[in-house]
């Protein structure tokens, strides 16, 4: 479990782009103390950052569940 800035750190990229990314599924957020959140980051198929103009969150996710639903059948 990483703070905000621990995870951004980790992935190299800005705080509210974690805070985005927890919101739309891409890693796990877990809240503590009202408001704060604790960051699990994935062990594989780390997210990366991308040009959001082309390639939305929304279509992100929806591919990220739809590959991993997938993996499952497979097994």
């Amino acid at each position: 479990m990483l703070t905000k800035q621990e995870a951004a750190a980790r992935l190299n990229i800005h705080e509210h782009t974690v805070t985005r990314w927890a919101k739309h599924g891409l890693i796990a957020s877990h809240a503590y103390n009202g408001h704060y959140c604790l960051y699990e980051l994935p062990v594989s198929d780390l997210p990366q950052k991308q040009c959001s103009r082309w390639n939305r969150l929304v279509d992100r996710t929806a591919a990220r569940r739809q590959n991993a639903s997938q993996a499952k059948t497979l097994n």
